[in-house]
């Protein structure tokens, strides 16, 4: 409906968040993708990803480092597919009704 890629990272064992953001993007028309997110929770994330050394300073924690992560993985995505925007959400994101009209606003803007 909207043009541009969507992509929802999510823990891959995150069933109850992967279906509510189902139901709330398919209540609003919106096409997306699930990303599967790194987890951070219960291990130390690796000390380099996706060709970059992971600095731990200013992280509270591994989640938010593998938070970071997720999201460096799913810009790599983007940089690497054919469309100049994508819209990037986590799995716990809330929608007010008008979103898609907002969305498709948004696009006529101009920026890099």
């Amino acid at each position: 409906m909207v043009g541009i890629p969507v992509y929802v990272i999510s823990l891959r064992a995150s069933e109850v968040r992967r279906r509510n953001m189902t139901e709330r993007l398919g209540a609003l028309g919106i096409a997306f993708q699930f990303v599967d997110a790194i987890d951070g929770r219960t291990q130390r994330v690796p000390d380099a990803f996706d060709g970059a050394q992971v600095i731990r300073d200013g992280f509270q924690s591994e989640a938010e480092i593998a938070c970071a992560m997720s999201h460096r993985l799913v810009y790599r995505m983007i940089a690497e597919g054919r469309n100049d925007l994508a819209l990037i959400l986590e799995d716990d994101a809330v929608f007010q009704p008008d979103f898609p009209e907002t969305l498709v606003l948004a696009m006529t803007l101009r920026f890099d």
